[in-house]
């Protein structure tokens, strides 16, 4: 029983070195750049979702977009005045049946909402999605075997007491050798699977909380929504279409709280960027994002964000 204990004390011990480690090498060192346009801010603030609601915003605005009741869309007046406003219309144009929810789902994937992950991730500001999911997936193993073990070393250390009191020469109980080590196992696991499903960077959340400090008074579409997410639309009638195109693509809108938990969460479908060549990724839907618009705590209660420093990039649902 002694050589038993001893192996599980050195392999938590060892797993628990490689987790950190690897945990902490996977985070991107120092940043470089600012968030430069409100594109940067909604990708930051809410992941590719937040991007595509400001721009359907943006155009919703002045007409050149109409949701009708059902969440049904028409662009009587096709004129993109940037890529992602083009990349809005191009999904028009490729759905079928112009519901909403789809338009926002193909807009998501497009190459020019996509490429703003990439670059924010190229340049430190936001986490690519492959280097963290498998010290996430680490995390979780390493926690649940810390936590079985320790629930089964219970039983075996009751008979190991009781056996104290016939044998002059007792073994320690098995929970007082590797209870120990067990705890640190978990512990490191808890903090490594929380630090690996942190999508924002310091950096980015500096960057963004500087960005949204000196924009906060303006007052168009797409920088309301960018920073603050759906929420901030006037229109109730075109919010809750909005909101509601979100939900129906298990998203879950656009328009939550700020909230720097939601930063650490990554449990919600598609949370990285999707339609790239990396197996790893899924669908787009939502996660956690960094920023609010008084350049507070980095997260959103159920927006995304992600980044991918060499692929395509996609995600992001709720956003605050």
């Amino acid at each position: 029983m002694d050589v038993f204990a001893y192996v599980i004390v050195a392999t938590v011990l060892a797993s628990s070195l490689v987790l950190l480690s690897g945990t902490l090498a996977s985070r991107p060192r120092g940043s470089t750049g600012e968030v430069r346009d409100w594109v940067e801010a909604a990708f930051l603030g809410g992941g590719p979702a937040r991007v595509v609601d400001s721009a359907i915003a943006a155009l919703h605005a002045d007409g050149r977009l109409v949701v009708a009741g059902p969440g049904v869309v028409s662009v009587p007046r096709p004129v993109p005045r940037d890529a992602i406003e083009r990349a809005v219309i191009d999904a028009y144009h490729g759905a079928p049946s112009g519901a909403l929810y789809l338009v926002r789902a193909a807009a998501m994937r497009h190459p020019a909402v996509q490429e703003v992950g990439d670059d924010l991730a190229a340049r430190g500001l936001i986490v690519p999605p492959g280097t963290r999911r498998v010290w996430r997936s680490w995390s979780v193993a390493q926690g649940m075997v810390c936590l079985l073990l320790l629930l089964a070393g219970i039983p075996v250390t009751l008979v190991q007491l009781m056996w104290r009191l016939v044998d002059e020469d007792p073994p320690l109980p098995l929970i007082v050798t590797v209870g120990p080590a067990l705890a640190v196992g978990g512990v490191v696991a808890l903090w490594c699977g929380r630090l690996a499903a942190a999508r924002g960077t310091r950096e980015g959340r500096a960057a963004l909380t500087a960005y949204g400090r000196a924009h906060a008074h303006l007052g168009d579409r797409a920088h309301l929504v960018a920073l603050r997410g759906a929420r901030a639309i006037p229109d109730p009638g075109f919010r809750g279409q909005l909101a509601a195109a979100g939900r129906m693509y298990g998203s879950g809108g656009s328009g939550g709280g700020s909230s720097s938990a939601a930063l650490l969460a990554d449990g919600t479908p598609g949370g990285a960027w999707c339609g790239g060549s990396d197996p790893g990724r899924s669908s787009c839907g939502s996660g956690s994002g960094c920023g609010s618009s008084t350049g507070s705590s980095c997260g959103s209660s159920g927006g995304s964000s992600c980044g991918s420093s060499g692929g395509s990039s996609c995600g992001g649902g709720s956003s605050s």
